[in-house]
């Protein structure tokens, strides 16, 4: 990971700059190479909530698919959709 931005009690963004996913029916082990994690702070009463986010919807997979196929469907990495600094993924 390399950290692209720290303010501190506030924000940290990473961007995975390497990755090695060791599971066996996994096609891409290296997907999430270029993928931007984002983590907020948040002050709460009663402590502090994080919210973790990527720069990936649906971790990837395609939103639609869901629907259409019933089950989980790899995003295409020529079928993505940028919108408000996230990328959505098709089949």
């Amino acid at each position: 990971m390399l950290v692209e931005e720290a303010i501190p009690d506030k924000k940290v963004v990473w961007k995975c700059i390497d990755t090695l996913i060791d599971i066996a029916e996994h096609k891409n082990k290296r997907e999430w190479i270029g993928t931007k994690i984002v983590w907020e702070i948040l002050p709460e009463i009663n402590g502090t909530k994080i919210v973790v986010q990527s720069d990936k919807a649906s971790q990837g997979y395609d939103p639609v698919a869901y629907f259409t196929k019933s089950k989980p469907v790899k995003g295409n990495e020529k079928l993505v959709y940028n919108w408000k600094n996230t990328k959505w993924y098709f089949s």
